[in-house]
């Protein structure tokens, strides 16, 4: 085995086959090449457009079902519906249509790599124990993490998550950092490893870093709106932390979310300074510098947009705009959300006030509401499932891009090999 997962050496026993489960053939949004994820010839893959969207797990305004919601507007027919449908993980159970106990229980995301996404279910007793499932919902094929071993229990509250795909997707590792401690699960050796966090990644106020980690190159990135973290999993020792990237004299952004633009790494801010608000993306120049350029930034009293309810916000002291993410296709275009609800227009009930998307042209300056044929998503920011989680921000959003051949599930290794 290569050297570099000497490191995962140290972990205790796994648990039995039985705990570890694999998807039988479902039907698939389209078939899965084996053993491949793109043509040999696809390696300038970045600079063909990528169907892609946002995902945000939510919880219904009645508290009764939670649900992941499509925020983008993407035509490919896994989002023909603002409902992101992972009904194929063992772990969903539909509502009962009468009697006791008839709560659905769903399932969450909690990371995603490209068409891979990281999940667990959302009822109380499937979340003391934590099972993780990975699963690209475009074969509908999944495989079951196994349980958390003694000398590396689970950790419950304030974890940020991430997954890393690798190998041609071949591999995967999962990772949950707390504090000072991290746990490391490798497709290779099929174990959980605890682990120790640098000093230096732990001086910080941890209630304020993101549950989420982005995936980009094998590195994960995450951050506490004042410094950027990065870790390689691949490379035990390889982290990271430099000082978020900023204009002087400025404070840190109230906002931030990595994404990818063309093959490059790109984080998106949202700032309110002075009674001022704007929006500004960095692409990263140097990892080992940590070094950042700015690409564009975006007043938002500069905003060109035919929406009046947008143009009466962004003339406010204090307008209530979110971010969701940026275009992986098209060099400064992000999208945002803007809440109705702020206006007090009266228009809806207080508990399904809905929230419009736009996208937003950074050099341009034009904003256009998303228009899907008529299927656009609203999210009630009250209905943000957060998980007991720290996180401030109610960002919750996942980017998630389509490649060409989808990426395939992987075989664990039978339990206890190394």
């Amino acid at each position: 085995m290569s050297s570099r997962f000497s490191f995962l050496q140290g972990c205790t026993k796994l648990v039995s086959k039985r705990n570890r489960q694999y998807s039988s053939i479902s039907t698939p949004i389209f078939p899965e090449k084996p053993g491949r994820r793109r043509d040999d010839d696809d390696d300038d893959c970045y600079h063909q457009p990528q169907p892609f969207t946002f995902v945000t797990n939510g919880v219904s305004h009645r508290g009764r079902d939670h649900r992941i919601i499509n925020c983008g507007g993407c035509q490919h027919p896994l989002f023909e519906s603002k409902r992101f449908d992972l009904g194929f993980l063992p772990c969903f159970r539909p509502r009962r249509k009468s009697g006791s106990g008839n709560r659905a229980v769903h399932v969450r995301i909690a990371a995603t790599c490209n068409d891979m996404l990281l999940c667990h279910s959302t009822h109380p007793g499937d979340m003391a124990r934590r099972v993780y499932y990975l699963c690209n919902p475009l074969t509908k094929k999944w495989l079951a993490l196994p349980h958390f071993c003694p000398k590396c229990p689970f950790m419950k509250d304030g974890v940020a998550v991430g997954l890393v795909c690798y190998n041609e997707g071949n591999d995967f590792l999962v990772v949950r950092i707390h504090k000072k401690l991290a746990q490391v699960f490798s497709s290779e050796t099929n174990k959980w490893l605890k682990m120790d966090v640098p000093e230096q990644h732990t001086r910080y106020g941890w209630e304020r870093f993101h549950d989420i980690m982005f995936s980009w190159n094998g590195t994960l990135f995450y951050t506490d709106y004042e410094h950027i973290f990065a870790y390689n999993p691949l490379e035990p020792g390889r982290w990271h932390i430099t000082a978020t990237p900023r204009v002087e004299r400025e404070e840190c952004a109230d906002s931030m979310v990595f994404g990818v633009c063309q093959g490059s790494l790109q984080l998106l801010e949202r700032y309110r300074y002075q009674e001022e608000g704007f929006l500004r993306i960095w692409e990263l120049k140097d990892y080992e510098k940590g070094e950042w350029s700015l690409k564009h930034d975006l007043f938002f009293d500069e905003i060109v947009t035919n929406d009046e309810r947008l143009e009466y916000e962004v003339d406010t002291d204090n307008p209530h705009i979110d971010i969701l993410g940026l275009d992986p296709n098209q060099e400064g275009i992000v999208y945002i959300c803007h809440n109705i609800r702020r206006l007090g227009l009266g228009l809806y009930p207080p508990y399904c006030v809905p929230n419009q998307n736009f996208s937003c042209n950074l050099r341009t300056k034009e904003v256009k509401l998303l228009d899907a044929n008529n299927k656009i998503p609203y999210i009630d920011e009250r209905d943000i499932f957060y998980d007991g989680l720290t996180s401030w921000e109610k960002h919750n959003m996942f980017q998630y891009i389509i490649p060409k051949q989808p990426t395939h599930v992987p075989v664990l290794p039978p339990s206890g090999t190394n």
